[in-house]
């Protein structure tokens, strides 16, 4: 009995051994191509993002690289792009990769800064994916599009959660987004005037339920200008608008004059009307 007592450390270590051995082997040969291609295709299909990567590659156990990663927007003139990183990198738990799920950390380089955060995303049954941005902070990030006509600039920071199911993404979610010391210029709406701007804070607080994003708020602030925006975005693969806001102009210390605008239907050509709301004394 004894001598069996002192064979268990052995079976242990060996028991160890097997299961470690096991769950290098199925990193190793798991399917990560394919994974990744369900993923676009889950994103794709449901939204007009677009998403171009190189294949992952395994680097120590159960971290894998990505040298290449492209985000752009579809449904417009010309595609938008959102995101470019050189450098993304995926640390993965290994023991939910035996029971079909990924389940990972991410991080990646762009724009002088750097996001973070984690995909959980159920192969099988339901096929619920689920991304969490938990860090986003971009000292330099710059978005341009339309041939160079549109352009936002600026410090963009915030975090962010969105889920969904199936085929359906994303179905539910919230985030925060804001820009410090940026600067915009172009044409918001089609048809308007070029507009050029900087502002101190471009701020903006949503969620989303079913089809709908909804904007809780959306605040500008500049030397000025005034600007603060809600409602609703329908349907992402083809966005109709039901928004209203308030626009001060003037800076804050003097009289301002105050519009309420509203901006409905369909994103490609909203129609934007105005409701002068009078002009509004500063108090001393």
């Amino acid at each position: 009995m004894t001598s069996n007592w002192h064979k268990l450390p052995i079976a242990l270590a060996l028991a160890v051994y097997i299961a470690a051995v096991a769950l290098i082997s199925a990193f190793y040969e798991f399917p990560f191509d394919d994974i990744t291609e369900l993923i676009k295709n889950h994103i794709e299909v449901s939204t007009p993002l677009r998403l171009e990567f190189n294949a992952p590659k395994p680097e120590t156990p159960f971290s894998l690289s990505i040298n290449k990663l492209n985000i752009s927007m579809a449904e417009t003139a010309e595609p938008l792009r959102l995101f470019k990183s050189t450098k993304v990198r995926i640390k993965l738990k290994p023991t939910r990769l035996l029971r079909g799920r990924v389940t990972a950390h991410l991080e990646a380089a762009a724009w002088e800064g750097e996001v973070k955060g984690r995909l959980d995303y159920k192969i099988f049954g339901s096929k619920k994916f689920c991304l969490t941005l938990t860090k986003i902070n971009f000292p330099g990030f710059s978005l341009t599009g339309g041939n160079g006509t549109v352009s936002l600039s600026g410090t963009l920071q915030g975090q962010s959660s969105v889920c969904g199911e199936g085929d359906i993404f994303p179905q539910s979610g919230s985030g925060k987004i804001r820009i410090k010391r940026g600067r915009f210029v172009g044409r918001p709406i089609t048809n308007l005037p070029k507009v050029e701007i900087d502002f101190n804070l471009l701020e903006v607080n949503f969620n989303i339920d079913g089809d709908k994003l909804i904007v809780d708020s959306l605040d500008l602030n500049s030397q000025d200008m005034n600007m603060r925006l809600k409602g609703q975005i329908r349907n992402f693969k083809n966005p109709f608008l039901n928004l209203s806001g308030t626009v001060n102009l003037g800076p804050a210390n003097k009289p301002k004059t105050r519009i309420n605008f509203y901006l409905t239907g369909p994103a490609a050509k909203p129609q934007l009307k105005f409701s002068p709301a009078g002009i509004t004394s500063s108090r001393k």
